[in-house]
């Protein structure tokens, strides 16, 4: 059975529920939650000079004494808070996802490398930006504001403002919002959250769907996108 954006979301609640993160928690500062439980995972920051290299994290191995050494991410110390948040996560994910699967260390980096697994990284970021950005708080805060959404620039300022909300980067939330155009139009248009139907990109164009994002309008654009959202009757 293919592994798809649904299932990934589910993985990511239940990293979630075993790191006791309830809506109280968000927005979340990984780094912070990781230096408060050091015997979890350990965490250091680095000036790197390798171009591009944001992030490592290394999978604690066995001691002598038959002991397990804690697990191990190292950030980029050249970013902004809220890149260093996402890179934590990003991290997170491949030690709880990936461990086993492509030995005991990962290096990640701005663009996908050659010979980097192009599948694993999309589940690291994907899931990240659910984990720090869950689409069931996202897209009510979103549709609180939809009647504000009359004008490009204040979609731009909602963009800025989610993102301090969720304590990540603007680049960070552009990618949530067209990640999630699908799921957002949903609920707009009036789906319950618990009936959204969560499909991936590639799920997408393999069923002819093709739809704006928030981060894709202009000014003319706007009424077409209310037309998109208007519950069918």
């Amino acid at each position: 059975m293919a592994y798809t954006k649904q299932r990934l979301y589910q993985d990511i609640e239940r990293l979630r529920h075993k790191l006791s993160f309830t809506q109280q928690d968000y927005p979340l500062h990984l780094v912070e939650f990781c230096e408060s439980h050091p015997s979890r995972v350990g965490v250091g920051k680095l000036a790197f000079t390798t171009p591009g290299l944001r992030g490592m994290a290394q999978v604690g191995g066995k001691k002598e004494d038959g002991t397990t050494e804690i697990d191990v991410i190292l950030l980029n110390s050249n970013l902004s808070e809220p890149e260093q948040n996402f890179f934590c996560g990003h991290e997170m994910i491949h030690l709880y996802l990936h461990r086993g699967k492509l030995g005991k260390s990962f290096n990640c980096f701005d663009e996908i490398q050659p010979q980097q697994d192009g599948f694993i990284e999309w589940q690291a970021n994907e899931g990240a930006a659910e984990l720090l950005i869950p689409y069931r708080m996202l897209l009510p805060k979103i549709k609180e504001q939809s009647k504000n959404l009359t004008h490009w620039h204040k979609i731009f300022q909602l963009r800025i403002q989610l993102a301090e909300e969720f304590s990540v980067s603007q680049a960070v939330m552009e990618l949530r919002l067209q990640s999630l155009r699908f799921e957002i139009l949903q609920y707009l248009g009036g789906v319950p959250l618990e009936q959204i139907q969560i499909l991936s990109q590639r799920q997408q164009a393999q069923q002819g769907i093709c739809l704006p994002s928030l981060v894709d309008l202009e000014e003319q654009d706007f009424d077409h996108l209310l037309r998109l959202c208007a519950p069918t009757k």
